[in-house]
């Protein structure tokens, strides 16, 4: 074994994907702020599931999400 194995892990693969892929792996767009959700977002637990909505864990995408307003008083 070597010391390079350690970097043919799946967490590695996951955690640090390799920058000349050039295939995006999109997973669905943010009902919030429209953006891209990628698997790896995902799988890092950035992501929430509201109302079967994906939403980046954000108070503003999750705001805009919902519809969500402040009340000053």
């Amino acid at each position: 074994m070597s010391g390079f194995d350690r970097f043919q892990t799946p967490y590695h693969e996951r955690s640090f994907p390799d920058p000349q892929e050039q295939e995006s792996q999109e997973y669905s767009a943010c009902s919030g702020c429209g953006e891209f959700i990628t698997e790896s977002d995902v799988v890092l637990g950035e992501v929430l599931d509201i109302y079967g909505m994906a939403v980046h864990d954000d108070v503003e995408c999750i705001k805009k999400a919902v519809q969500a307003k402040t009340i000053y008083l």
